[in-house]
């Protein structure tokens, strides 16, 4: 937590007056889940980004295959081994139960890596003679138009910037989940194939003009308007990251930028209209304003400053430009990941008041209706009795929304489809990613069902967890390779497994096959939401969430370990094997319903009156 003399109001980010910013579908970067949690302020600054040399790797690889360089054999192999290192897992990879059982037995598994504690090198093989120039097809009009901005700018990368992240109110409930998450490019491929066609363009126009310069040609219009527009960007990117943290926590970080780099020099050595008029007098120093990018980039990565060296050595200039447009968005990448999670604690904490000020002036503009917390809750207060206190409605409709949802519960038992606008920035979270998760534990649960009833008293708690590990060892194989899993060969393995348990003597295959072939037919049959077991699950693991809802640490006890106590208490035969499951999902589901409370509180107190009257007309 950041001490109160250290910031004490919002405003000290600027950020009182800001409107709430809500992460739009068009912006250029995602955020997702990295393992590190630890920042490391002792070290040098750069270094961390290990996706970083994978993707300027494959950029140039890609982008320049027609060209005479090839990626060094070394360097690949470096990376595949530097990548084989980074942690995969994730809660998300729990999901391959439902995806592969209920979606043709096939896992979709995301693989996510670590952005963090790397350190950022690849090269370039180059060859000692230049490529001969080959002046491409005429591009379309249209396409052109759009290309005479660069595809990374200042003002796409504001979105990284601390005055965005400390307006943001989904970043602060994101936070709140996922303490691991980290922003990263968004991979479009649109964006992509446009950032394509911009450095292509540019690079012939480039060349076109050195070709042409030696018999006394002028550059061409449309090549000096992209010039102008990139070396501005560049001027703005490189003066944005100057002093990339605000003040209250510089201090903390070791931050490698050169001291005789200020703002009046940037804007000078790189001012388009000197450099204009230099080109057109055969004046410019091309060579000089690359070494004062390399004095730049060097101290922070010096790996692609000598790559820009290199390029710049055999005048591919449009591809040591494209380098280091990508460092820079890396770097200012990376700037915002220490930033968010430096500011992690006090974003949630602030992010309290700043919601509720938010929401209360919607309230008298009149942007909000209120009739939908009011219908969420008193749909759960009419099944569980008005005697029922608000706070155990509260817990039970807020699971509802995670349990609740087409593909839980049979069509004809669904709630009407109603959200509490006071939830709005975890409704995907709530809807899509927790409905999975809870979906995974009922299937997870009916998967390892053939074993507990054929070992019955038998039946041990390692076996389970080894079954577990088994079926995810088959479903990531089948991903890999992109196979169907029968549901009959995750029954016999269920089978095996427990007739070992109970026989003195290996059963014969004959009776495994066919008991396998009964059990793969049970579990099908009851993978739909409508069967009496699966509703009996889902009514069992629902309760269990509800219980996780009312937990309560005492203050000085593990969270963690005192949840997995309390959870064991109440678990029964059915979930016996699944405490993991319960506590991942119920833990999310406690701290999300724990921090509503604290921002609606007072008005779910307020509306309870109002809730009570509306119970008998819902």
């Amino acid at each position: 937590m950041i001490k109160e003399n250290t910031i004490t109001e919002e405003r000290t980010l600027h950020t009182a007056d800001a409107p709430p910013y809500n992460d739009p579908s068009h912006a250029d970067y995602t955020r997702e889940t990295i393992k590190s949690t630890h920042i490391n302020t002792s070290k040098p600054y750069f270094g961390k980004l290990s996706d970083i040399q994978i993707q300027l790797s494959t950029k140039i690889h890609n982008r320049r295959s027609s060209l005479q360089y090839k990626i060094k054999r070394n360097s690949i192999n470096w990376i595949t081994k530097m990548s084989s290192t980074l942690d995969t897992s994730s809660s998300h990879n729990k999901f391959s139960f439902i995806t592969a059982v209920k979606v043709a037995w096939l896992l979709q598994k995301k693989n996510k890596k670590s952005t963090f504690n790397r350190r950022l090198s690849f090269s370039v093989q180059i060859k000692e003679e230049p490529p001969v120039y080959k002046p491409s097809e005429k591009l379309h009009p249209a396409i052109v138009a759009t290309m005479e901005h660069p595809p990374i700018t200042a003002e796409s990368l504001k979105e990284l910037s601390v005055f965005s992240l400390c307006k943001c109110l989904q970043i602060r409930h994101d936070l709140l989940v996922d303490p691991n998450l980290s922003f990263k490019p968004r991979t479009i491929s649109k964006k992509h194939e446009n950032a394509k066609l911009y450095w292509e363009h540019l690079d012939m126009l480039i060349k076109k003009f050195m070709l042409d310069y030696q018999t006394g040609a002028k550059m061409s219009a449309q090549l000096e308007r992209i010039l102008i527009n990139l070396f501005k960007e560049l001027s703005a990117i490189l003066v944005s990251l100057i002093n990339p943290f605000p003040p209250q926590i510089s201090a903390s970080f070791v931050w490698h930028w050169p001291s005789f780099v200020t703002e009046p020099v940037i804007l000078n050595l790189l001012n388009p209209e000197k450099i204009m008029k230099g080109l057109a007098l055969g004046t410019f120093d091309i060579d000089c304003t690359f070494k004062f990018l390399y004095g730049i980039i060097g101290p922070i990565c010096p790996e692609p400053a000598k790559e820009m060296a290199k390029l710049v050595t055999l005048k591919e200039y449009t591809m040591a430009l494209e380098l280091c447009f990508v460092v820079l968005e890396m770097i200012k990448l990376d700037c915002a990941n220490k930033t968010l999670h430096y500011l992690r604690p006090y974003l949630i904490e602030t992010g309290i008041r700043m919601e509720w000020r938010v929401f209360s002036q919607r309230i008298r503009d009149e942007e909000i209706d209120l009739s939908s917390i009011r219908d969420w809750l008193a749909i759960t207060w009419k099944q569980m009795g008005p005697a029922t206190s608000f706070i155990d409605v509260y817990r039970a409709a807020f699971v509802n929304l995670v349990t609740n949802t087409r593909g839980c519960v049979p069509d004809d038992e669904l709630h009407p489809d109603i959200f509490p606008v006071s939830l709005q920035y975890d409704e995907k979270r709530l809807k899509n990613q927790m409905a999975h998760e809870f979906q995974n534990v009922i299937v997870i649960a009916l998967l390892m069902m053939p074993y507990r009833i054929i070992a019955g008293h038998k039946a041990k708690r390692k076996d389970l967890m080894k079954l577990k590990e088994r079926y995810a060892d088959i479903l990531n194989e089948a991903s890999i390779s992109n196979k169907r899993v029968p549901c009959l060969y995750l029954a016999t393995q269920a089978c095996k497994m427990a007739n070992k348990l109970i026989m003195e003597k290996k059963a014969d295959n004959d009776f495994i096959i066919k008991q396998s072939k009964y059990w793969s037919s049970w579990i099908s049959h009851n993978l739909r939401s409508e069967s009496a077991v699966y509703k009996l699950l889902h009514k069992r693991i629902r309760g269990n969430m509800i219980k996780v809802l009312a937990y309560r640490p005492e203050k000085g006890d593990e969270h963690v370990d005192k949840l997995y106590t309390f959870v064991q208490g109440f678990r029964d035969h059915v979930t016996i094997g699944l405490d993991e499951e319960i506590i991942q999902l119920g833990t999310k589901l406690l701290v999300v319903a724990n921090y509503n409370l604290r921002i609606f509180g007072s008005l779910y107190t307020h509306m309870v009156p109002c809730i009570r009257g509306h119970v008998h007309n819902v």
